[in-house]
């Protein structure tokens, strides 16, 4: 597989690793070599739990940072189950409304995690993002 991939064929460097059960390793080569939609369906197809979670999450913060589509990789996010990151990326591009509907509906689900301090203030701070834009 490395060989094939250090001679430009990562095609069969794909099959290969497919063949051998290396379905995450595959997936990411795709990933690394541009070929993302072909990537999220062997993902779709070949991976579960934290694998796919890995897969899915990489291309989130690709669709968000390379193909400036911000509303579909927050979605893949979601999809997957990362709400502290979906939250975290809402909180850096100032989603406000956003932000606090989904940190209401997931509060419960994440345990301690958005209980920390830090969470707590993003919070405060959008609650009074969204109480002057009500105003």
């Amino acid at each position: 597989s490395a060989h094939c991939a250090g001679n430009g064929d990562v095609l069969s460097s794909i099959v290969m690793l497919g063949l051998i059960g290396r379905n995450l390793d595959a997936v990411l080569q795709l990933q690394d070599v541009g070929m993302w939609e072909h990537a999220a369906t062997m993902t779709a197809f070949y991976l579960e739990g934290d694998q796919r979670q890995e897969a899915l999450e990489r291309w989130a913060y690709h669709v968000i940072g390379e193909q400036k589509n911000l509303w579909r990789g927050l979605g893949i996010l979601v999809s997957c189950g990362l709400y502290v990151e979906t939250l975290e990326v809402m909180n850096r591009e100032g989603l406000s409304l956003s932000f606090l509907t989904l940190f209401g509906r997931v509060e419960g689900l994440q345990g301690g995690v958005l209980q920390t301090e830090r969470f707590k203030t993003m919070r405060r701070r959008h609650q009074i993002v969204v109480a002057k834009n009500l105003l």
